[in-house]
């Protein structure tokens, strides 16, 4: 009995070191059941971003980097201070080659104003596709909602209001949804 016991807590032993020395790669693999995901890390830009000013809370929430594109433009969005906001930007981010993403970012005293905003912005949309509309969540709660235009082309925009923020992003379809989704406002 002993014997075994001994045998027992030596295969846990072994077992407990050779899968705990497997290094981060395999740190990021989820087995449940039959299924396997494994999980990457998210890309990261090629290219330091530019160097911004100080601003207010909102301009120093906008991302310098956002996956693998960093911020190469900023600067005003008049546009946006036309068409109510407090505060408004355009920001240009790339990932180094020709890919470019235009992100237009703005603020509104209230959330009315920012979810009115929000619509004028997507009513503005000539999309030559399917439209996709859904809710934007924090922490499982509705705050606003999104929608992704297609131009047929393989370029796009998705608008999202947020509380009193409203985004919109310019760029490649296909990085559209993980944009809106690693953007942290």
């Amino acid at each position: 009995m002993i014997v075994t016991g001994a045998v027992v807590v030596g295969l846990v032993v072994v077992a407990v070191l050779v899968l705990g020395n497997r290094g981060p790669a395999a740190a990021a693999r989820v087995v449940v059941g039959a299924q396997q995901t494994v999980t990457a890390a998210p890309p990261q830009p090629t290219v330091e971003p530019i160097a911004r000013d100080a601003g207010t809370a909102f301009y120093g929430a906008l991302p310098s980097t956002v996956l693998s594109y960093a911020l190469t433009e900023a600067g005003p969005a008049a546009p946006l201070v036309s068409a109510g906001a407090l505060e408004g930007y355009r920001m240009v981010y790339g990932d180094g080659g020709t890919t470019t993403l235009t992100v237009s970012a703005g603020q509104w005293a209230t959330p009315e104003a920012a979810t009115a905003a929000y619509q004028a912005m997507v009513a503005a949309q000539k999309p030559a596709g399917a439209v996709e509309e859904g809710p934007v969540q924090v922490a499982g709660a509705e705050v606003g909602r999104f929608t992704v235009a297609p131009r047929g082309d393989g370029t796009g925009t998705v608008t999202w209001v947020n509380g009193t923020s409203v985004i919109q992003v310019d760029g490649p379809e296909a990085a559209l949804h993980d944009v809106f989704a690693a953007f942290p406002l």
